[in-house]
């Protein structure tokens, strides 16, 4: 072992140094030195234990040896209805599954009313003025009233149609007015590969189309149909009144379905 010089100042300043921190005056000897320093307490005791953590936040953990960190995130299970992004509620932190269950007019699921959203497209829809036309929770909602007496009519637009396939057609129809259905004339509708822009004539109920029941009650229909083109037309007639007021009508869930093999 190499020779060095201790010099009695230095041993002065390290007995001082130790004095300083045990709070003591007593004489020590360098063979109690190390001793001395040892028995020095610190201040911070040895850390033990695991601190287990389940909540995010600012936690202490100067007394443990360790943290078990296991924050559990708050999860929601949510259903929709409608097309769109789905994001959790407030309070949550996300989603831990997501239930879709969307009806209506649009391409997937075998439908084929376009546009899917808001609501089908119409054309031609001749003496008639379409109020609103929506996707609703079971199919397209089309709200509208005819406005004068003469040979009216729309065309509801089905289009991807896929050649040979058979598609059912349902929907739901009602007049608010009793006016809508005087006289024998044409009121009712078809499916057709063309489109109309003008509407039966005459006095007698055009065969072709499917009449309505001519009250004010609901009128629940549905036709079934194989499909001859890509595109193809749900034609309404609204024929032959003989007034020329206002007259209010729905067409409410309507849907274009494939039918399965």
């Amino acid at each position: 072992m190499p020779k060095v010089l201790v010099t009695e100042a230095h041993l002065q300043d390290i007995a001082n140094a130790i004095r300083q921190k045990t709070g003591t005056i007593s004489p020590l000897r360098p063979g109690d030195m190390a001793d001395a320093i040892a028995d020095i307490d610190t201040g911070y005791p040895e850390p033990t234990g695991t601190l287990a953590i389940t909540a995010n936040g600012t936690v202490n953990v100067k007394d443990y040896a360790s943290a078990n960190v296991n924050v559990q995130p708050s999860l929601q299970s949510k259903t929709v209805t409608e097309n769109g992004t789905v994001t959790p509620d407030t309070g949550y932190d996300g989603l831990s599954s997501v239930v879709v269950n969307v009806q209506g007019g649009g391409q997937s699921g075998g439908e084929h009313l376009i546009p899917s959203n808001p609501g089908a497209e119409i054309i031609n829809n001749v003496g008639v003025i379409i109020s609103s036309n929506a996707l609703g929770a079971n199919g397209i909602d089309i709200s509208g009233y005819e406005y004068s007496a003469g040979y009216e009519g729309m065309n509801v637009v089905m289009r991807d149609l896929t050649i040979g396939q058979e598609y059912d057609v349902t929907f739901d129809f009602q007049s608010t007015d009793a006016g809508f259905f005087s006289g024998q004339y044409t009121i009712g509708y078809k499916v057709s590969a063309t489109s109309v822009s003008s509407y039966p004539t005459g006095s007698t109920p055009d065969s072709s189309y499917t009449a309505f029941t001519r009250d004010l009650t609901v009128n629940t229909c549905s036709t079934r149909f194989t499909a001859t083109a890509s595109t193809m037309y749900i034609i309404f007639a609204f024929v032959g009144y003989s007034d020329s007021r206002t007259n209010y009508f729905t067409i409410s869930k309507l849907k274009v379905t494939e039918v399965s093999a």
